[in-house]
């Protein structure tokens, strides 16, 4: 069973540079969570905050889709959110003087 860690990390990964390999092994690694540790699945989803509406949604909606492939997808485009809002405001403004910057 994956560790959610790696998992975690393997998913961003994905998320910066979208690689097949990479993408097939996170699918494997949710779908052997969603046949082995359901619960630990819900807790991974929970923690990296991936909409719980938007993956009932989706899952209603492609009933006869694969429940692996549409939860990568919604775990990845989360991951590609946090990484795109850690870099918005991360950005250090160079203009402050070093006894005016908190």
């Amino acid at each position: 069973m994956p560790e959610t860690t790696s998992l975690i990390q393997l998913a961003e990964q994905v998320a910066q540079q979208p690689a097949s390999d990479d993408l097939n092994r996170l699918t494997e690694q949710i779908r052997q969570l969603i046949n082995e540790d359901f619960n630990a699945l819900v807790s991974l989803l929970y923690r990296q905050d991936v909409s719980e509406h938007k993956l009932r949604a989706l899952l209603a909606g492609q009933p006869e889709a694969d429940s692996a492939v549409l939860i990568t997808g919604l775990l990845v485009e989360r991951m590609a959110q946090k990484i795109k809002s850690r870099q918005a405001f991360s950005r250090r403004d160079s203009s402050i003087p070093d006894d005016e910057k908190w």
